[in-house]
């Protein structure tokens, strides 16, 4: 009785553990402005779920370019880097931080030199495609469509 009074509560006041809305976050790191980048970085921030780490580095990571203030860009690119090669540290095998890497490392300016796991990220991605869920799947197709690296066959 205590428990069941415990979760009505919890339902009403909303607590903070959850889980990523992904198609909503896939969203914001392929096409979203800086304020949309903020929002959902709030978001990721205000809920606990497994590999919030990475999913926050990389979207700082992102927000890193939309910056227009140069000490702004590398300190958001570097906290956001660290929090997204931790998660990949803890666990290797995770295909989302391993995608959101490759479409980092695509894009990031050459004199960053983030680009040296790119092959290895790429090659990992599109053997592990098919075990990931639809809504991950079609963020990387749409992401595939303008990439130069990351070529999906028949998937």
């Amino acid at each position: 009785m205590i428990l069941r009074i415990v979760l009505i509560l919890l339902s009403i006041l909303g607590t903070t553990s959850g889980d990523l809305d992904r198609a909503g976050y896939y969203a914001v790191f392929a096409k979203g402005n800086l304020q949309q980048i903020d929002q959902e970085l709030d978001n990721i921030r205000s809920i606990d779920f497994p590999g919030k780490e990475g999913f926050e580095g990389a979207l700082l990571m992102r927000k890193a370019g939309k910056r227009s203030n140069v000490a702004d860009k590398l300190s958001d690119f570097k906290a956001g880097g660290k929090k997204l090669e931790a998660a990949i540290r803890a666990d290797s095998t995770n295909v989302e931080f391993r995608f959101l890497r490759l479409c980092i490392q695509e894009n990031a300016p050459h004199f960053l030199g983030y680009h040296s796991d790119l092959d290895r990220d790429n090659v990992y991605v599109s053997r592990h495609f098919k075990q990931l869920t639809s809504v991950v799947q079609d963020a990387i197709r749409a992401y595939s469509q303008q990439s130069h690296v990351l070529k999906l066959d028949n998937q």
